[in-house]
């Protein structure tokens, strides 16, 4: 990465060094067209101290009255030397340093024998791959050759761009000349370019503005790239870079690989999933491997899968029979539940898309719903205890649907859904379930405190185990106190805190 970026460094220097000598040469063709005018009228070039060009000093800069023609010919072919040897140069950048859009390395299956034709389904078992030779360095040699090669280059480089400094610095400029191009002067732009560190690290040099730190730093990442280096990085070249490490979505990465924005729990380290959006069928079969999320999706998938074939196998047959009367809370309720664990597993599975988008959408498709899943829980509540009194149930029922239109809206707006705003989240959905505290105190007005906390009972076991689990989830526990030789083991399969709130929520 590195490598590239001192490629764009480079190349962006030698176009605006480019520019600024062709600012030099119109006004220096202008100026001899006119020298050689005067010689051919028979008029002297003398100076102001009637001196003659000749005794000028070439180290001097003398104003444009005394150069003579033969000095500012001499300056013209200098600049033009110096255009041939910076085309020569960025062409030999190009060929040298790598573009990663359109590096091409070889693929390591180039390197292996041919296979052998496979045979009908019946003989698969008779296949013998133990006569395959098969080099292990062969494969990675060609990798190693590039990565060398560019690594030997890059004193070469440094050498090339010294001797054309040079080069442009015995370029001597009548003032006349140096003051129309007072803006692109070459030597303050030759001057930019005295940096030690830009070979050596290009993200340190003097093109390239670094940005606000924003990470924590948990050491090394990807390729030796330091983490407040990559911090500097733009989005779209950390993508890259942790698509490279991911070797586009087929292996799993660490915290630290991936990109800053996608980053959520720094407690969980490696099993992370980074797979372009293009190839879903694999973000979809990532159900069914072993990574930091797989707790994550079938601690909701299976009770989803359960509670849809409880439903059809109850709802088929009332509903042909015609004598149940069907319980509209209940199917309220039962509708909402099913609704939050699938987005929850829509979440979970597309956290490891490359895809900011998408991963954001399904964040937030998650958030809507948990908010009607608390709505319909406290709906339930409010149907069932003011049944003898419609009124006040519609208005409360009322008030309790726009909260969750409320909990549909928000996770729509952008910092909502900022790692530095879960707080507020859980805060927002804690909000909702105190909303409960007026209708009980209304019950105990009608009833009495020992008929609303009879009646409200069974709803507390599931404020309990809501309350519990986001405990868990609030403080990321366990795997904040996991020693960190053994979070692999939570980080294998997403045993972590998350996964203990889906526990909960089940329950």
């Amino acid at each position: 990465q590195k490598l590239v970026k001192l490629r764009s460094v480079v190349l962006e220097y030698l176009k605006d060094l480019e520019h600024r000598l062709a600012q030099v040469e119109t006004p220096l063709k202008e100026l001899w067209e006119e020298k050689i005018g005067l010689i051919s009228s028979g008029t002297p070039t003398t100076t102001n101290d009637g001196s003659t060009p000749s005794s000028i000093s070439r180290f001097t800069r003398p104003r444009s009255g005394s150069f003579s023609a033969s000095a500012i010919a001499e300056a013209r072919t200098r600049i033009r030397v110096g255009l041939e040897m910076l085309n020569r140069l960025r062409a030999d950048v190009s060929s040298h340093l790598p573009d990663l859009q359109g590096l091409q390395l070889p693929r390591a299956a180039d390197f292996l024998p041919d296979m052998p034709t496979l045979p009908h389904l019946s003989d698969l078992t008779d296949l013998d791959f133990t006569h395959l030779d098969v080099d292990p360095p062969s494969i990675t040699h060609a990798y190693d050759y590039t990565y060398d090669s560019l690594q030997v280059y890059l004193p070469v480089l440094n050498t090339r761009l010294d001797s054309l400094h040079e080069h442009l610095r015995s370029v001597q400029l009548p003032s006349s000349v140096a003051s129309s191009v007072a803006h692109g002067m070459i030597g303050e732009l030759l001057q930019r370019w005295q940096d030690p560190d830009l070979l050596t690290d290009p993200l340190k040099g003097p093109f390239y503005s670094s940005g606000p730190q924003k990470g924590k730093g948990k050491g090394k990442d990807i390729e030796g790239v330091q983490e407040g280096e990559k911090v500097n990085l733009s989005e779209d070249e950390q993508i890259r870079l942790a698509l490279e490490k991911s070797a586009n979505g087929a292996k799993l990465i660490s915290y630290n690989d991936l990109p800053q924005r996608y980053r959520n729990n720094d407690f969980v380290d490696t099993g992370y999933r980074f797979i372009p959006l293009h190839r879903w069928p694999r973000i979809l079969s990532s159900i069914f491997q072993v990574h930091n999320e797989t707790a994550n999706i079938w601690t909701h998938l299976l009770p989803l899968v359960y509670s849809l074939t409880a439903l059809v196998s109850t709802t088929v047959p009332m509903l042909e029979s015609h004598k149940m009367p069907i319980d509209i809370a209940e199917c309220v309720f039962t509708l909402f539940a099913n609704i939050c664990l699938a987005s929850s597993c829509i979440w979970h599975i597309m956290s490891g898309c490359a895809h900011m988008g998408t991963c954001e959408s399904a964040a937030r498709i998650d958030y809507v719903g948990i908010g009607w899943l608390i709505t319909a829980s406290i709906g339930s509540v409010l149907y069932y205890g003011f049944s003898c009194r419609p009124m006040i149930a519609a208005i409360y029922l009322s008030v309790s649907f726009c909260l969750g239109v409320a909990a549909s809206i928000l996770p729509f707006m952008s910092w909502f859904n900022d790692r530095e705003n879960k707080i507020y989240r859980i805060c927002f959905f804690l909000s909702l379930i105190f909303t409960m505290i007026g209708p009980c105190a209304h019950l105990v007005m009608i009833h009495s405190f020992w008929d609303m906390y009879t009646f409200i009972s069974a709803e507390l076991a599931s404020v309990a185990a809501y309350a519990v689990g986001l405990l868990f989830y609030a403080l990321r526990f366990p795997e904040c106190a996991i020693p960190p030789k053994w979070t692999w083991v939570s980080d294998w399969f997403g045993g972590g805190s998350h996964a203990i709130w889906h526990l909960f929520i089940v329950l």
